[in-house]
């Protein structure tokens, strides 16, 4: 590899959303685990409203509809706080400039420059619209599909990615 790899993008809203909405899907609620206990939870919920309404006990189906309200809301409620979120940030519509290559990765920004080597990141999550590069469980850099200069270059930082991060993961 004789040329860095270097992505560029600008730091916007909808950038900070797509990053909470990939970090959100890793979330426990969303395992499959949950997703079938949730799935129960809602079919009993049903089985015992079919029971409930022999006797004209509606407080279950209230509850039910609450929590479909509550679901149904959900993600619109977090884009709308996630986007007011952002507003706050110093560093809204901000540029970024990051360089990858086999020894350091570089970042520039409007508000400063940092560089770090591969051993800094416990994660790379390949995701249908970008990477997320975790250097904590918590925290993690976003490098969307966009931002990368050609098909070659996205190629180049995936195998780069899998070759100095021990954990590389597909989501789905």
């Amino acid at each position: 590899m004789d040329q860095p790899i270097i992505v560029r993008y600008r730091w916007t809203a909808d950038e900070f959303v797509a990053v909470n909405t990939l970090i959100r899907r890793r979330a426990w609620l969303m395992r499959p685990f949950f997703r079938v206990l949730l799935l129960v939870m809602i079919l009993f919920g049903l089985f015992s409203i079919g029971f409930s309404v022999y006797q004209r006990s509606w407080g279950l189906l209230a509850m039910l509809v609450a929590v479909g309200i509550v679901v149904a809301t959900n993600k619109p409620l977090n884009v709308w706080g996630w986007r007011r979120q952002f507003k706050k940030q110093p560093a809204e519509d901000t540029g970024i400039e990051i360089q990858f290559t086999p020894s350091l990765i570089s970042s520039n920004t409007e508000l400063g420059k940092s560089e770090l080597v591969w051993d800094a990141f416990i994660e790379v999550v390949e995701a249908k619209n970008g990477f997320l590069l975790f250097v904590t469980p918590q925290i993690c850099n976003w490098l969307p599909i966009h931002s990368f200069q050609n098909d070659s270059d996205i190629t180049a930082f995936k195998t780069l990615a899998k070759s100095k991060v021990k954990k590389y993961t597909l989501m789905k």
